[in-house]
């Protein structure tokens, strides 16, 4: 026998009890596949928050091109790190740093989303391997969040 403590508990009935089939449905399936569908949500957005962490300094041309030189080399080598495989990589830190030094002083004002840096990049036929990769990472990141959300 359970003990009340308080004068407002009382005894747990029953589900099945006194409920219309609509409540069972809502009570058995529908709050399950809500509380599913916003652990998937939390799970998501936890995940583009730590791609927001890796690669947010790539995510817009602007911050790209007002982000401070020991701010985009830290970066830069944080990107580094997190792609590493123990001794593979394919991105070097210090590679990708200098090309986007490079890269910042040539994209135009006017772009402001990073498929129009990859566009650039791809056009001009770019020797800016680090860059194009990093952009190209950026714009399908781009697109699948926009897909996803």
């Amino acid at each position: 026998m359970k003990y009340l403590l308080f004068t407002y508990e009382q005894d747990d009935e029953p589900i099945n009890l006194n409920k219309t089939p609509e409540e069972q449905f809502k009570i058995e399936y529908f709050y399950q596949i809500v509380d599913t569908a916003i652990q998937s949500m939390e799970l998501r957005f936890q995940q583009f928050e730590e791609y927001s962490n890796m690669f947010g300094f790539l995510y817009f041309p602007e911050k790209l091109r007002s982000i401070s030189e020991n701010d985009s080399m830290k970066c830069c080598f944080d990107l580094d790190i997190s792609l590493r495989n123990g001794e593979k990589h394919d991105i070097d830190g210090a590679e990708l740093f200098f090309e986007l030094k490079i890269l910042r002083q040539m994209i135009p004002e006017e772009f402001n989303k990073s498929i129009e840096v990859l566009q650039l990049l791809v056009y001009d036929h770019s020797i800016y391997m680090h860059c194009l990769l990093a952009a190209a990472t950026e714009a399908v990141a781009d697109r699948v969040t926009a897909c996803s959300v």
